[in-house]
């Protein structure tokens, strides 16, 4: 069984939550217990949290069947021309190099992005939203496949990487990657090291969200960039599928965030020039909402029908046209004073 421990109270506003969802379970890893979920009583923060937490001690035992190592690379023609127009995009709005000289073709495809819901906002995602900076320093905290450490390393920059996964972090060293296993605090970086720290689905499996940031925040450069990617607890497919919202998680996704909680809980710590709004890249959550919702017992991680993926793809970027805050993933960029 996994430790816990009372977790009453609002970690960003100290104020009392009432539960939410009582009695989850781990319906997509297997990880034994039954969990409740919390939201915060101060309408102008809305944290969710789980309560009771699990132990730090006992975090591991929550990730026995987890996929942070798995990579999946297509390599049909299809794949072979989404990338060159991910490529040809990445040129055009961030300056980066990319391997295969750029021709007419591949800025045709580059503009193709721009006619499919959650296309560009995946190019953008690729590389962390951050403009082409040879030879800058770049930490991603949970790197898991390493995919995008080895992509940010092609375009230039200077990556190192942490992670819990020692699968994953033994796959990295094993291709050649600058890896640390554990947490970002535990790692004895200088002070000042990095011109970007960049995070992918993480801050919401962590017990100290603003430990976490506070060490950012110690690590950037003046000027540099953090950036974070973690699922929007005010998302249209939480409002659709209330307890069954794959972004849930339980008991891995311990805080969910808004995107107003979260900017202030960056400006707390130290970090200004802060912009936070939700990203269209809500399909496949909303396909494994719809499979939680009808399958009480377990879902499958992606559709196997891809004609009803697309179809979500249009649905969620058709909700941020309706309301640009219930996009199902938070996107929050801000920098360190210079």
């Amino acid at each position: 069984m996994i430790r816990t421990h009372s977790c009453p109270t609002c970690r960003i506003c100290d104020s009392a939550g009432s539960y939410l969802y009582e009695n989850l379970t781990d319906r997509l890893f297997g990880a034994p217990g039954k969990w409740s979920l919390r939201k915060c009583d101060n309408s102008e923060c809305g944290l969710l949290w789980l309560d009771p937490m699990p132990a730090t001690e006992d975090l591991g035992k929550l990730y026995a069947t987890y996929y942070t190592h798995e990579v999946r690379e297509g390599g049909s023609l299809a794949k072979r021309f989404y990338r060159r127009a991910i490529d040809g995009y990445l040129r055009r709005r961030y300056g980066y190099k990319v391997a295969i000289p750029s021709t007419g073709f591949d800025w045709v495809l580059g503009m193709l992005l721009y006619l499919h819901p959650g296309a560009r906002a995946e190019a953008d995602a690729r590389v962390m939203n951050l403009p082409a900076k040879p030879g800058g320093q770049l930490l991603e905290v949970g790197f898991g496949s390493g995919q995008t450490l080895r992509r940010m390393q092609s375009l230039g920059w200077d990556v190192q990487g942490v992670e819990f996964d020692p699968v994953a972090v033994n796959n990295a060293l094993a291709s050649g990657l600058k890896v640390h296993m554990g947490d970002i605090a535990s790692q004895g970086f200088a002070e000042a090291s990095f011109d970007a720290v960049v995070s992918s689905h993480v801050i919401e499996h962590l017990p100290d969200p603003e430990g976490f940031l506070q060490e950012c925040h110690r690590l950037l450069k003046p000027g540099g960039t953090l950036v974070i990617y973690t699922p929007n607890s005010r998302s249209f497919g939480h409002y659709i599928f209330g307890r069954n919202w794959r972004g849930l998680e339980p008991p891995r996704h311990l805080h969910l965030f808004n995107s107003v909680n979260l900017p202030g809980l960056i400006r707390r710590n130290g970090l200004s020039d802060i912009s936070c709004r939700t990203t269209v890249r809500g399909g496949s959550v909303l396909m494994a909402s719809l499979s939680l919702s009808r399958n009480p017992r377990h879902t499958p991680l992606t559709s196997a029908n891809r004609l009803l993926d697309e179809v979500a793809h249009y649905l969620s970027w058709t909700a941020c046209k309706v309301n640009k805050e219930l996009g199902e993933e938070l996107l929050l960029i801000a920098r360190k004073a210079g």
